[in-house]
């Protein structure tokens, strides 16, 4: 079983583990069942217990539907297809503009392109995100205008932040933020520009001349996540 799960527990985040040392550091008492578990492709932490409670429903998601899927593509006007999951990546990984290749698949109500659709870039290792993200904990305080509002962190990178449960920022605001997380030593305070929401509150920030202090923070903190091996703690980062 792979090492995929990392846990969050007094100010500590330790892993990646399998499902067996997960629940090995249960009955040693490393860890509760109200700790926090997080892995790759996951949003934000959730419990060790919702965990176990929906463990086969998430492994089951890692069989990926996209990768079951039959697929057709458009590309300078050319259709191809139907195509095999195998036949579509060999198609894009020699295509040079990627950007410009529509897709489709049965269940979608229009042609996409693979930036359009995550979970479909993720699978096929592609990105436009520059700079990598790790889960995060902590409280980010945010001035919009006059307005001040309170909201949790889900993850964070040197170029920016995921937060949750945002009440009603749009996509386009300029918003000054102040992280506090029991995982970073200092706040981390940025301007920073609203450049994605979604479902649940969801809110993408891009933050604008973030400090070179708090660059470094960031930076030391999700390397951590990177090059984590097995029973590593990821500590709070100065």
């Amino acid at each position: 079983m792979k090492s995929v799960w990392f846990v969050f527990s007094n100010e500590i985040v330790s892993g990646p583990y399998t499902a067996e040392n997960i629940e090995l550091g249960l009955t040693k008492g490393r860890w509760s069942t109200d700790s926090l578990i997080w892995w790759k492709g996951q949003r934000e932490w959730i419990t060790i217990k919702e965990w176990k409670e929906n463990l086969p429903q998430i492994q089951e998601g890692f069989k990926s539907k996209v990768q079951r899927s039959t697929w057709y593509v458009e590309f300078l006007g050319v259709q191809k297809g139907p195509l095999s999951w195998i036949e579509l990546k060999e198609f894009i990984m020699v295509t040079r503009n990627i950007a410009q290749v529509r897709m489709w698949t049965m269940g979608m109500k229009k042609w996409a392109t693979v930036y359009e659709m995550p979970e479909v870039a993720k699978q096929l290792d592609i990105t436009r995100r520059e700079h990598p993200r790790a889960p995060i904990q902590g409280e980010a305080f945010v001035k919009r205008g006059a307005e001040d509002f309170v909201c949790h962190a889900a993850e964070i990178g040197e170029g920016g932040m995921g937060l949750k449960n945002v009440p009603h920022l749009i996509k386009g605001d300029v918003v000054y933020v102040t992280l506090k997380s029991p995982l970073l030593v200092n706040p981390i305070q940025s301007k920073a520009t609203v450049v994605y929401t979604g479902k649940g509150g969801y809110t993408g920030l891009q933050f604008e001349n973030l400090h070179a202090e708090s660059r470094a923070t960031i930076i030391d903190y999700v390397r951590q996540f990177s090059n984590a091996v097995d029973t590593s703690d990821v500590k709070a980062v100065a």
